[in-house]
């Protein structure tokens, strides 16, 4: 089981649906995990927001938000 710190991730997406995942995992496979990542989707219009929600659905072992910006 790898150690968690006492920082938080912020990761701003703008249409990212396609390199989301391979930045959420570059996060995830660091030898020390972070208190939280907050996904901050900044008004996309791609599949940006569903692939958040699936990756998220897909992590249960670090704590995510997600932030959905109405405007970008």
């Amino acid at each position: 089981m790898k150690s968690i710190s006492n920082v938080s991730v912020i990761i701003p997406c703008y249409n990212a649906a396609d390199v989301i995942e391979r930045a959420l995992d570059s996060v995830l496979t660091q030898s020390v995990l972070p208190k939280e990542i907050i996904l901050i989707d900044d008004a996309s219009n791609d599949d940006t927001s569903s692939e958040l929600s699936r990756l998220k659905g897909l992590h249960h072992d670090v704590a995510i938000t997600i932030i959905t910006n109405k405007s970008n």
